[in-house]
């Protein structure tokens, strides 16, 4: 079963991506090219998302928590189900874009997935999750992801995932007194955004040098890396 079968496919954020396919279901067209048509949009997507993270296909989609059949790449489905894949693909894809490194690409999809399924397989849930904080201190699960926080950036979003493990997760986080005082971004992630940004991606060092100068407490973390 996909990890996307009963999920609604109109999320906010992805809006005008899914319209456009669901347009392909208006369209005065035989209903076999409207599922050819999204089963060649679900195959590119899964196929440059593969290339993201130097897998195959078939072990991205391992990794994803699918298989070919299951994303509809081979055999039937009804084209809803088609349109709840290609939007869990495209959150995937959001967040992955932010990351230069292959490695943190592949933990993103590993900690996505392993999101997906201990915070309920509610994909409009996972989305909301990666928003919010638990006070104007912390940073959001998708702004730590971009600074490359990635394992970091997972954790506090299952936190805030109406779900057994997540309800664990935020306890234990508010019982340290030192979790939202603490720097968003390590010390050694912040020296290495100055002093060899490759070795975090280009993008990713520039979000971190970005933060920690609007940052005052990683702000403070860079006084204490070496020159």
């Amino acid at each position: 079963m996909s990890p996307v079968q009963d999920t609604d496919t109109h999320e906010p954020d992805f809006k005008l991506q899914v319209a456009s396919m669901r347009s392909l279901i208006d369209a005065p067209s035989p209903a076999d090219d409207k599922t050819e048509e999204l089963k060649a949009e679900l195959t590119q997507r899964a196929d440059e998302l593969a290339r993201a993270t130097d897998w195959t296909r078939d072990q991205f989609l391992e990794h994803a928590g699918c298989s070919s059949e299951q994303l509809v790449i081979d055999g039937n489905a009804k084209i809803d189900f088609m349109l709840a894949c290609l939007s869990y693909l495209l959150w995937m894809e959001g967040f992955l874009t932010n990351l230069d490194l292959v490695f943190d690409r592949q933990t993103a999809v590993i900690a996505s997935t392993r999101l997906f399924h201990d915070g309920g397989r509610d994909l409009d849930d996972c989305k909301r999750a990666m928003t919010e904080k638990l006070s104007p201190a912390e940073r959001s699960a998708e702004e730590l992801i971009s600074f490359g926080e990635v394992t970091k950036g997972f954790q506090v979003a299952l936190a805030h995932t109406d779900s057994k493990p997540g309800r664990a997760i935020k306890r234990v986080l508010l019982d340290d007194p030192c979790y939202l005082s603490s720097p968003h971004v390590s010390d050694d992630r912040v020296h290495l955004a100055w002093t060899d940004p490759e070795a975090l991606g280009v993008r990713v060092a520039e979000s971190v040098r970005r933060h920690v100068g609007e940052c005052s407490v990683c702000a403070a973390s860079r006084t204490r890396t070496p020159a």
